[in-house]
């Protein structure tokens, strides 16, 4: 999202924010394969149920920024 706004002829003010992963939405990352959804979580390995090892992505991130053009 950016905000521009002039203060005069020369001068002017930009404010802008940056979002990565907005929603905070987890993607699991799963140890033997699979989808996000947990599919594979119904599949067994020998006698052992596939088992969540990590997060896939980011947590929510964001960054502003403010430029003054003259």
């Amino acid at each position: 999202m950016i905000k521009r706004t002039p203060v005069n002829d020369r001068v002017s003010i930009e404010l802008r924010a940056d979002f990565l992963n907005i929603f905070n939405r987890t993607v699991f990352g799963l140890g033997t394969g699979g989808d996000q959804y947990g599919s594979v979580l119904n599949d067994k390995v020998g006698n052992v149920p596939a088992r969540i090892s990590s997060l896939s992505n980011y947590p929510r991130e964001i960054q502003f920024g403010l430029r003054i053009k003259y």
